[in-house]
């Protein structure tokens, strides 16, 4: 059996000594991988249901601390060797997939090939509206960012053109990317 480690990165892990503890001490005991998770904001007084809860409310309310998921799992990729580390979710139509795409390759690079991709849609419109990506376009956005990034770590010479991106070629990703994470 693989044992995994939900939000580890949201309210209390937010804190970096408490964080590194959690790190540390979960590769010890054999934990397979740690799973941060993403909302940019979440606005005060959202109506959006979350979908995953009785109350239509997100768990520990509006004003938890959620760190960018990325950044952490670098934090966690330097002090383990062994534990996987993984987002579940990023919120992908909210980020620039080229951008993304070099992120979690240089994770995935730092770490020998530790780094997983989660990824979802979305569900707070109010959170769409604060960054100004339309919500009804998350899904073919998502879709879009999804074979945008499986270019860019496949291919020896990359381009990519859809509706909402257009990558200039490059091979900058597919020499920086482990194959065990950046699979397509």
């Amino acid at each position: 059996m693989k044992i995994g480690l939900m939000f580890i990165t949201s309210g209390p892990f937010s804190d970096p000594d408490l964080f590194a503890h959690l790190v540390t001490t979960a590769e010890r005991c054999g934990v397979e991988s740690i799973w941060s998770v993403e909302h940019v904001v979440i606005p005060a007084n959202y109506k959006s249901p979350y979908p995953y809860s009785a109350s239509g409310k997100i768990p520990g309310g509006e004003d938890v601390p959620i760190p960018d998921p990325l950044a952490p799992l670098a934090f966690a990729a330097a002090i383990s060797t062994k534990i996987r580390l993984g987002t579940g979710v990023i919120i992908l139509p909210q980020r620039h997939p080229v951008y993304l795409a070099k992120e979690v390759a240089t994770i995935d690079v730092l770490s020998k090939g530790r780094m997983m991709l989660g990824i979802g849609s979305g569900w707070l419109k109010e959170e769409f509206d604060a960054v100004g990506v339309d919500f009804h376009q998350r899904g073919a956005r998502t879709d879009e960012s999804i074979l945008a990034m499986r270019a860019l770590w496949r291919d020896n010479l990359s381009t990519f053109h859809g509706k909402f991106l257009i990558s200039i070629p490059s091979n900058a990703f597919r020499s920086r990317c482990r194959k065990t994470a950046c699979r397509s």
